[in-house]
């Protein structure tokens, strides 16, 4: 029934996104925002400013008001945050931008942190096209933390290894990576040889991952 009521919502925020999208392509960009703002009310449940004014946390745990994540509003609020944030990357405003991305990606790992739970490959493909416009660096800690965890258990482990060492290479001080690396490599090279190729390494990628994790 819950699934059901996901899957509605799903349809639901299609139909917004054709329509933010057209707008954007027909130059509309008050009424796509305005678009945006109505449907955190219609779809998630909360006042845009409300939204805008919480912190990634505090937003959570609003979400999380009756005990367990309200997993239906936390994916419309990811995807509006998602859509509003491409309009104004389309305005060349990532100041405000950018906010939006981080917020959305952090609520996409909350509304379904088991991949296997995720409606179709909704949150996957959310995930992926958010991390080509975030910045690894700009990744509060938690929310690298799950990052890593839900695409290692998505076996979408080339994506987890890009984040990863862009991660590195741009926080070259934070030690904490060190033991962070090492745990995603091992469990790579849990995997039978198959499972790795599928999730776009090889057994020797991996190996030589974990070596560049382990000298350090």
């Amino acid at each position: 029934m819950q699934q059901d009521y996901v899957l509605r919502m799903i349809q639901q925020l299609g139909v917004f996104m054709r329509r933010v999208v057209g707008l954007r392509e027909e130059g509309k960009t008050e009424e796509a925002l305005q678009a945006t703002s109505d449907a955190y009310g219609t779809m998630g449940g909360l006042n845009s400013s409300l939204v805008h004014a919480l912190s990634e946390d505090d937003l959570i745990h609003l979400l999380r008001a009756r005990g367990a994540m309200d997993s239906d509003r936390c994916l419309a609020l990811a995807e509006i945050l998602r859509e509003e944030a491409n309009i104004y990357e389309d305005l060349g405003q990532p100041e405000q931008s950018l906010p939006r991305y981080l917020k959305s990606l952090r609520l996409h790992l909350e509304a379904f942190p088991d991949p296997d739970d995720a409606p179709g490959n909704v949150s996957m493909d959310a995930i992926e096209s958010l991390l080509e416009v975030i910045p690894a660096s700009a990744l509060s800690g938690q929310t690298f933390d799950r990052l890593m965890g839900f695409l290692t258990d998505a076996g979408a482990y080339a994506i987890a290894e890009d984040v990863l060492l862009e991660r590195r290479d741009a926080l070259p001080e934070d030690e904490e990576l060190l033991g962070i690396g090492e745990e995603f490599y091992r469990s790579v090279l849990d995997q039978p040889d198959d499972g790795i190729e599928a999730g776009g390494l090889t057994r020797e990628e991996a190996e030589e991952g974990l070596a560049s994790f382990l000298e350090n």
